[in-house]
C-alpha cells in the first residue's frame, strides 16, 4: 500500500491583460543550507518572458526566499519589460511577502535586502 501523502493540486494563474507575473521561489537544499533561487516572468497569455536561477550560498530558506524577490525586481528593471505599468511578483511563502509588505514585520537580518527591494519599487 501506498504511504505517501496525497498530492495537492497546484494552479498557475496568469495575470490579467496588460500585466506581468513574476513567480519564484528560494530555497534550501537538505542539512547542506546550499540555497538556490530562481523565477519565471510570463504575460496574460503564458508566455515565458524571462527566467533566472543559481545559486546563493549557505544561508537559511527566508533569506532565500527574500533573494529571489530581489533577483526578479533587478532583472525586470534591466530588461525591456521595465516600462510595464504593472507587475506582480508573485512567492509561496506568506512569511517573506508579509515581511516586504510591512516594514514593522521585517527582521533585522535580512534588512540589507529590504532596502535593495524598496529601492527597485520606487
Amino acid at each position: 500500500m501506498d504511504q505517501r501523502a496525497p498530492r495537492v493540486g497546484v494552479h498557475w494563474e496568469p495575470p490579467s491583460c496588460g500585466v506581468l507575473k513574476f513567480n519564484v521561489d528560494g530555497s534550501v537544499f537538505g542539512s547542506t543550507s546550499k540555497a538556490g533561487c530562481g523565477g519565471v516572468l510570463r504575460d496574460a497569455k503564458g508566455r515565458i518572458l524571462a527566467l533566472f536561477s543559481g545559486p546563493l550560498g549557505r544561508i537559511d530558506s527566508n533569506e532565500a526566499e527574500v533573494q529571489a524577490i530581489c533577483h526578479a525586481l533587478a532583472l525586470l528593471l534591466d530588461s525591456c519589460w521595465r516600462s510595464c505599468p504593472s507587475v506582480v511578483v508573485e512567492s509561496d511563502s506568506i512569511v517573506d511577502v508579509s515581511w516586504v509588505l510591512h516594514l514593522e514585520r521585517r527582521p533585522w537580518k535580512y534588512w540589507g535586502w529590504f532596502q535593495k527591494i524598496d529601492e527597485m519599487c520606487l
